[in-house]
């Protein structure tokens, strides 16, 4: 079996992370985390998926401003479409004309952008746990201005200072998914070492909201213009808004394939061995031409 290695891939703006399986498919999988992860997210289905054999290729990445990859410049947007080009660039580096798409949280929402808009590159795509990106209503407009310009010229707080990687994992899980059991290689991978323990390195503008969001029927139209086959995954235990939003949207797709795990947000992470076989069936059989 093909080794699993951590490499570096060189876009406008830095070095991005990420890990690389070689595999042997047609199509090469780009797997992109969601908000405030790592491509840790993505370890246990991929350790999953390369025990399979006909694997493809794997690319898991660090987005900008997470794990180890680089910082966008001060004078950077920071807006989460804003990743779409990041996206498309790491595709140009590895040469790639044509991908699967395998996106968690706000790395689905970012890949249905570019399902949309790119669908001459993408074989397929793998959406868990979100359908789209987060909309809002126009009338809103005003005041997420007001709150993210509020947000951009406060000072930042002091960093908060764990004294251990526990203390860390602990104070994620009372906020976040996944469950601590599942966490500590993510966590450890956003932590950088401080004299007195450990302090988050994630790009602390990620926390900064943003300045517009797309209106319900702009992320219509987007879901409407995937041309791609589509397998949405969703954990039985998930955010009840974002599962609600997902099946209102449903329609909106015209080749869709559901399922449901078990688990929460990060499904993915908790049944990692049935989704990577789930997975592969439906790549092999919706988005592989027959004479690949």
């Amino acid at each position: 079996m093909a080794a699993l290695k951590e490499i570096e891939i060189s876009i406008l703006g830095g070095m991005v992370s990420a890990k690389y399986f070689k595999g042997n498919g047609s199509i090469p999988l780009m797997m992109i985390h969601g908000w405030l992860d790592n491509l840790e997210s993505f370890s246990p289905l991929l350790e999953a998926l390369m025990q399979l054999e006909q694997s493809h290729p794997i690319l898991a990445l660090d987005l900008p401003g997470h794990g180890h990859s680089f910082h966008h410049s001060p004078d950077h947007t920071g807006h989460f479409i804003d990743m779409v080009t990041d996206l498309l660039m790491i595709m140009d580096a590895m040469h790639w004309d044509k991908v699967i798409l395998v996106g968690h949280s706000m790395g689905a929402a970012i890949s249905s952008l570019i399902c949309a808009t790119q669908p001459e590159r993408i074989a397929g795509f793998v959406s868990i746990e979100m359908m789209g990106p987060l909309s809002e209503t126009s009338e809103n407009v005003v005041q997420r201005l007001a709150l993210h310009f509020s947000a951009m010229s406060k000072p930042s707080n002091p960093l908060k200072i764990y004294s251990s990687l526990q203390q860390a994992m602990e104070t994620r899980a009372v906020k976040a998914s996944p469950p601590i059991a599942y966490s500590q290689a993510m966590v450890a991978r956003n932590l950088e070492s401080h004299a007195a323990g450990f302090v988050w390195k994630t790009d602390r503008r990620l926390r900064i909201p943003s300045a517009i969001r797309l209106t319900e029927e702009q992320v219509c139209v987007v879901l409407k213009s995937i041309q791609c086959p589509v397998l949405y995954v969703e954990g039985e235990v998930g955010y009840k808004e974002l599962q609600q939003s997902s099946q209102k949207r449903s329609p909106w797709i015209q080749n869709l394939t559901q399922i449901r795990l078990k688990g929460g947000h990060h499904c993915h992470m908790e049944t990692p061995d049935i989704l990577a076989k789930t997975m592969l069936g439906f790549i092999n059989s919706e988005c592989v031409p027959v004479n690949s």
